[in-house]
């Protein structure tokens, strides 16, 4: 008869979180190595778009973009996160845009500008009461929280 002693789920967790923390160290110095040649090619780039601007239109620096977007693609740093937790949140370009719409359109801004700051006050709460129930001496303070009273003894 086989052995039907159950495997252990401690030992299965940490041999799969250190896997996980050897490929996202791996990752993270690849990422690393990939921005230190990202920033001079980048600048070299766009220096030689500015000389050469009179014979062609702007494509070296444009270039190094695409490279950089297909390397970090490549790279995926937060494959370890999204294949245990879900997929990823929006995207921080998706609110630039809503920022830049609000901006360029005065009548759409204002309403958009109101919309933007009720997501952004409640995601600051749903963020903060989070922190505060993993690390309950980190979160916001009682006197943040509370409203300030006005001092009776001021002028």
């Amino acid at each position: 008869m086989p052995d039907s002693k159950p495997a252990d789920p401690t030992r299965h967790d940490l041999g799969q979180l250190f896997t996980d923390l050897v490929r996202f160290q791996v990752k993270l110095l690849i990422d690393a190595a990939r921005d230190v040649v990202l920033v001079p090619t980048a600048l070299i780039a766009a220096g030689l778009d500015v000389l050469l601007r009179r014979w062609q239109r702007p494509v070296l620096f444009y270039r190094v973009l695409q490279l950089g977007e297909r390397s970090e693609r490549l790279i995926d740093l937060w494959s370890v996160l999204y294949a245990r937790a879900g997929p990823p949140p929006a995207r921080v370009d998706a609110v630039l845009n809503d920022v830049e719409a609000a901006m360029r359109d005065p009548a759409y801004g204002k309403h958009r500008a109101r919309v933007l700051k009720r997501w952004l006050a409640r995601r600051w709460r749903h963020e903060t009461a989070r922190l505060a129930e993993r690390a309950p001496g980190l979160g916001p303070a009682a006197s943040d929280s509370a409203e300030q009273q006005p001092d009776e003894n001021k002028p």
